[in-house]
């Protein structure tokens, strides 16, 4: 599996987040709430798919590949849950 690095995962989210929404569909997205929340539902779906499927590799990369939240809400949140 792919390694991950959340913080320059959400570096990068929030630099697109600042570029023109014509040229960046993340900064289109982020901008739209409505658009998001279809991206977030779809995204979402991936991940009910690839559990039922046992693929808990796939589901990782599904969950941090589409996440919106920074890397250290992710990690509190988590480790509330174990």
């Amino acid at each position: 599996m792919a390694e991950y690095n959340l913080e320059k995962l959400f570096d990068d989210l929030l630099k697109k987040k600042k570029l023109d929404k014509e040229n960046s569909y993340t900064s289109y997205l982020l901008s739209n709430k409505n658009l998001l929340a279809k991206k977030i539902g779809e995204e979402s779906i991936e991940v009910v798919i690839e559990y039922l499927d046992n693929n808990k590799e796939k589901i990782i990369k599904e969950f941090l590949t589409s996440s919106i939240v920074s890397p250290r809400e992710m990690c509190t949140t988590l480790r509330g849950l174990v």
